[in-house]
């Protein structure tokens, strides 16, 4: 499972980049941005739906880190704000996996 974690983390890293590159090279300033998150109900309640997502998700990272040890949690934090939840669910889960099946029996 943790190598379908690994592939999907970077599935989730190129899939949204195929669709914002355009938006990147035009140099697109935030209000365009806001304004095409916003254009239509489809369109905020997909935004919508993910920034909740997200929200639950920092949490979740937060916890579970504590519970694994795991160190700079807030890296997946800025993965998710900087590439996407489809990248940054995966990566955590990939990681959260390798410390499950490294730590020692209770």
């Amino acid at each position: 499972m943790r190598t379908s974690y690994l592939v999907l983390a970077i599935v989730g890293a190129v899939v949204p980049y195929v669709f914002f590159t355009p938006l990147i090279l035009e140099a697109a300033p935030i209000g365009v941005w806001l304004e095409l998150m916003l254009a239509n109900n489809a369109s905020r309640g997909l935004t919508g739906d993910l920034l909740v997502s997200s929200v639950v998700f920092w949490v979740l990272v937060y916890r579970e880190a504590k519970v694994h040890g795991m160190r700079r949690w807030w890296a997946y934090v800025l993965v998710n704000l900087g590439i996407g939840l489809s990248c940054a669910l995966p990566l955590f889960l990939y990681v959260r996996e390798g410390k499950a099946t490294t730590a020692p029996d209770a």
